[in-house]
């Protein structure tokens, strides 16, 4: 199986009886953790912990032997990563483009009032083409902004109950239309689930123990606007 983390690092493997081992690939952290591990085991072992997070995984062999062979079971493991020496230069780049982006959003209704404001009295007190252009241009960009301010869209979708509460570990599909999968995810504790595919038609099929799957088809016009998914499940 293959699973690609939410954006809190969130995931879940459900799995019957059997040894399993699970490897992490990201360009921008390592796997298995060498900062975290005290001592090499084949064998995996809960209870390790680094005093927040316990059933540390380090890549041993994970094995499963519940009494009930039927059954399915999921994975309680925290999965440390120890990030690369190219990512913490990248951070740092990072941290900086925030800082200085979040000065340009403080000041951005500010410089927009003032850039009308300026070109109302130019316009107003010498009339030309190019003050009416200019003028224009930052009415424009006013309707633009309150355009963005006004529209709903959030990159995630719920799964919900049928009393609009949250569902976690619900396993989430997309398939094209050759039933290829494109994408898979699970939902965390808040219900939310992200999905990393190209606009385009997909068929939606979400399962949860205990649940009634449900199965739909969405148009994704952006991984970025999942507002309308939106999945609600009845209990068996």
């Amino acid at each position: 199986q293959s699973i690609i983390t939410n954006k809190k690092g969130e995931f879940s493997f459900i799995v019957p009886n059997g040894s399993y081992y699970l490897k992490t690939n990201s360009t921008e952290y390592n796997f298995p953790s060498k900062r975290l591990r005290k001592t090499s085991q084949e064998l995996f072992k809960s209870g390790i912990t680094d005093g927040t997070y316990s059933n540390l995984y380090f890549g041993e062999r994970i094995l499963i032997n519940k009494e009930n062979p039927q059954e399915k079971y999921a994975l309680n493991i925290n999965i440390p990563l120890d990030k690369t020496p190219a990512f913490n230069l990248e951070e740092r780049m990072i941290k900086i483009l925030r800082v200085i982006g979040n000065i340009l959003i403080k000041i951005k209704w500010p410089s927009i009032v003032l850039g009308t404001a300026l070109s109302v009295f130019s316009f107003w007190s010498n009339f030309s083409i190019l003050n009416l252009i200019i003028l224009e241009l930052y009415l424009i960009l006013i309707l633009y902004e309150v355009y963005r301010l006004l529209a709903k869209s959030r990159p995630y979708g719920l799964v919900l109950n049928q009393q609009k509460s949250a569902i976690d570990l619900a396993l989430v599909r997309f398939n094209d239309s050759r039933n290829k999968i494109m994408s898979t995810a699970i939902s965390g504790r808040d219900g939310k689930f992200t999905a990393q595919v190209d606009p385009g038609d997909y068929k939606l099929s979400t399962k949860k123990n205990g649940f009634i799957e449900d199965r739909r088809r969405a148009n994704i016009k952006s991984a970025r606007q999942l507002e309308k998914l939106d999945i609600e499940l009845k209990r068996i």
